[in-house]
Formats: structure tokens, sequence, C-alpha cells
């Protein structure tokens, strides 16, 4: 199928961007990488007037790390936070490994190299990875208007599913995510259907520990459920604990009773659904003290 027609524009500056959105809003969309977007355009499930693509505007594909933050723009491409730059930025090795093995489950190679780091953010697809990441660390959006800039917790902009509560006028520029301590060690886990597919579940894992000990824990699950979600109580239950992440079925059970009361993505059937999120939740997590 082809999209419904519309207007393209290049802007060559981030306030031509803005003022772009302002005259043409609420009917018009951000063009990033495009991979998402497009097919969407194509399946014709959006239909916007106007395409406004900040592909040229400088600054927004730069990525750093100081003070144990994390700053990624806008337009960083999905397979720049796997190889490149982001290796001589000085991340702790344990977070660089699990950004490269994230970013290795997106799609192909050609969709990782279009496809960028705030396209994701920005159309908060329940199976996005960065989502998923930007969820578990907390992260802090970078938003953009013609008001001003402002940053806002990335789980307070998500919305329903594959929506946020960003303003018709509104740019994601990037985020930062804070790394609360450099000694920790990351587990991903993804379940699909074959390489390549969108996932089923995934899970994403920062533990600190002392020998075989849990000391505490992140826990976030994606793709089964609406949207990315940190698992708070299941975090509480595993903080301090040493023999449960080493017997398999206790640990299942353990996260089965934990995930027994989510919501979901519609559609599913919600028990596979659930044993499916209890498998990548055990695997990250048995990944993460396997390191």
């Amino acid at each position: 199928m082809y999209p419904a027609p519309f207007r393209y524009h290049r802007p060559m500056t981030l306030q031509d961007a803005l003022l772009l959105l302002v005259r043409y809003a609420p009917n018009s969309a951000i063009l990033a990488g495009g991979q998402s977007l497009i097919p969407l355009m194509n399946l014709r499930k959006v239909r916007p007037g106007t395409l406004i693509d900040i592909g040229r505007i400088p600054g927004l594909s730069r990525m750093s790390f100081s003070d144990g933050v994390f700053s990624v723009g806008a337009m960083v491409r999905h397979q720049s936070l796997c190889e490149g730059e982001v290796e001589r930025l000085g991340l702790p090795i344990c977070f660089l490994r699990v950004l490269k093995q994230i970013g290795s489950q997106i799609g192909n190679l050609a969709i990782r190299h279009r496809g960028t780091f705030g396209g994701s953010l920005a159309l908060a697809n329940p199976a996005s990875q960065w989502t998923l990441l930007s969820v578990l660390l907390d992260a802090n959006v970078v938003i953009a208007s013609t008001r001003g800039t402002r940053r806002q917790r990335y789980a307070d902009v998500l919305g329903p599913p594959a929506q946020t509560w960003l303003g018709p006028d509104e740019v994601v520029l990037g985020a930062d995510m804070r790394l609360s301590n450099l000694n920790e060690v990351f587990g991903f886990a993804q379940v699909a259907p074959s390489a390549g597919r969108p996932a089923m579940a995934f899970s994403l894992v920062a533990t600190q520990r002392d020998d075989d000990r849990i000391l505490n824990c992140r826990i976030a699950i994606g793709a089964c459920t609406p949207r990315p979600l940190r698992l708070y109580s299941l975090e509480n239950e595993l903080a301090n604990s040493r023999r449960a992440w080493r017997e398999d079925i206790a640990l299942a059970d353990i996260i089965r009773s934990e995930v027994g009361h989510l919501q979901m993505i519609e559609g599913t059937d919600c028990r596979y659904a659930r044993e499916i999120a209890v498998a990548a939740i055990t695997r990250a997590l048995k990944q993460a003290m396997m390191q």
C-alpha cells in the first residue's frame, strides 16, 4: 500500500522545525529514521498531513558519558549504539555489552542503520527495546517546543499503548540515562518467534551483588505489556536474596507470583504471555548474575 498524500519539509535548524510543527499541528509528524512511522503510513494507520524530517538538524546525533550520565541524541542510529563511537565513551564494560546485545536484537542490519533512538522513544512502540532501557534507567527525555526546552521522566511521558503525552508541537531531542552504580551488572533476554521478528516479551535487569547475594536490582519487562514496566515488587522480593536465583524453578515461581497481576497487551493469550514474561525475566536475571 501507499501512504495518503502528505507535505514534506526538511528544515536545517531546530527552530525552523519547531515553527513548522506549530504551523501544521496537530496534523503533522516528526520523521527521524522512519523505520516505524513509514510502515504505519503505508498501512494508513496514521495519516499525517505533513512530515518534518529532522535528519539534517545539527547536534542530534551526539552521544556522551559524563559523571555517570549517558546522553543519547534523538538521531543516534540503532547501530551506533552497538559499535563505533559508543565504544570510546568510557561506558562500563557490562553496560556497553548489554547495549550491543539489545541493539543487535532490533530488526535487521538495514533497519539498525536507519532507525533512530529518538524515533523509538517518540513512537513508544511496546516492542521497542530502547523504551525498555529508558524505563529501567529512569531516563529523562529532553523535549523542545517553541515555548522552550524541558526535561521529563520518560516513564511519565508514556501514555496508552504506542502513544505518549507529548504535545503536537513538541519534539524529542534525546535522553539522559544515569547509571546509578558503575559496578552494576546487566542482563537482557528477548523471546521472539524468530530472528528479526518483533519480540513477544523481553526483560532487562540491572543488579548489584556481593558474591552470590543480590544486594539490589532493577527489573523491567516489555513487549508483552501495553508499555514497558518496572517491576518494583519483584525487585523488593529479590533484594538481599542469596539462593533463589540459583534454582530455576524457585526463581520462576517467585517471578510468576509477581507478574500474575500484570495486564498483558490486548489481543494476546494472557496466560501464555505471562509465561513468556516469566521466561524472559528469569533468563535476564540469570544472565546478570552469571557475569
